[in-house]
């Protein structure tokens, strides 16, 4: 991984494969994969954060899947923001 202090897709890529491989649960994958993605959207505002939106819809996806509505909606809205579809 870089540590020069630049994160880029490939990072959080590697990053997801390490995680997937550790046998960690789901949740805590997609709780990471949105961090990761903060952080990206920090150093790379415009690819970062159309990432961000990709991976917030990802997790709002799981949370309809889990019948959890209200995270859910949350990310979805969310996402929607950084993706630039909100009103």
């Amino acid at each position: 991984m870089n540590h020069s202090g630049k994160v880029d897709q490939d990072d959080i890529v590697r990053a997801r494969n390490v995680l997937l491989a550790s046998g960690r649960r789901t949740p805590p994958l997609f709780d990471d994969g949105v961090g990761l993605a903060r952080r990206l959207s920090q150093h790379d505002p415009t690819d970062g954060t159309r990432t961000l939106g990709r991976i917030l819809i990802d997790r709002s996806t799981f949370h309809t899947a889990a019948r959890e509505f209200g995270p859910a909606l949350d990310d979805f809205r969310q996402a929607l923001s950084y993706l630039g579809e909100a009103n």
